[in-house]
């Protein structure tokens, strides 16, 4: 089965150009239920295919469709434009405040002041732990 659009995902002005659907088929085939239904367009069922795929294996679209190969082209290239010029925007921030940034991680890191993980590796045990104040035995009963 090849990918097929959504009725609303094609433009008024093609799907006014797509074959229409005689009301016998339509009522006949459950025409509403297929994937390739292509919605109701002045008064009239229209379908992506060049011929009903209820009778046929092959699945042949309308040409008309074809007309929007272009429409869509120019659409992912203007959203792939604004998609990197926010990225490039994004990353210019970013690296304005690089320094800030990685000293708000570090500050959020429970190793953040131990006096054993100042200038070195973290040496697997919790100083902040050890040094807690311990809970009195009689306050737990």
């Amino acid at each position: 089965m090849k990918p097929y659009l959504k009725a609303e995902e094609i433009r008024k002005e093609i799907r006014e150009q797509l074959p229409v659907i005689d009301e016998e088929t339509f009522r006949e085939h459950y025409c509403s239920e297929c994937m390739y239904y292509a919605g109701g367009i002045n008064k009239k069922a229209r379908c992506m295919q060049r011929q009903c795929s209820w009778n046929q294996e092959e699945e042949h679209f309308a040409p008309v469709l074809r007309r929007m190969i272009p429409i869509l082209d120019e659409e992912c290239r203007q959203a792939e434009e604004r998609y990197l010029d926010a990225k490039r925007r994004r990353d210019a921030v970013q690296e304005m405040f690089a320094a800030e940034l990685l000293m708000e991680r570090r500050k959020k890191d429970p190793c953040y002041k131990c006096a054993y993980n100042r200038n070195s590796p973290c040496i697997g045990f919790c100083y902040q732990q050890m040094t807690a104040h311990p809970v009195d035995l009689n306050e737990r009963l």
